[in-house]
């Protein structure tokens, strides 16, 4: 079972400002294994996530999954959440498909 929240989306008036945006996005698992093997397989995409543009980083609390997203514009925040929600999709698919707990 997998929930997702997503928390913290600066709204689009920002856009005119120069302070940074940021996305916190929480995925429950169904064990604290699972959340930290998630988190070793989606770190090293973040550290190609848009360069300048953005910063992402990834922790697992429990049986959660932690990701924290934090770009300069807003068009970087939804390339760099999209991008990571599906990096985070196919971790948790791969890890059903192979029964690991």
């Amino acid at each position: 079972m997998m929930h997702v929240g997503v928390e913290n989306l600066m709204d689009q008036e920002k856009k005119r400002d120069k302070k940074p945006h940021f996305a916190r996005i929480t995925i429950e698992l169904d064990s604290e294994t699972r959340a930290k093997r998630v988190c070793n397989a989606v770190s090293p995409e973040l550290n190609v996530l848009g360069y300048d543009r953005t910063e992402a980083s990834i922790f697992s609390d429990k049986n959660k999954v932690v990701l924290e997203i934090k770009a300069r514009d807003l068009v970087g925040l939804r390339a760099a959440i999209g991008s990571s929600l599906r990096w985070l999709a196919v971790s948790v698919q791969t890890l059903e498909k192979v029964c690991l707990s």
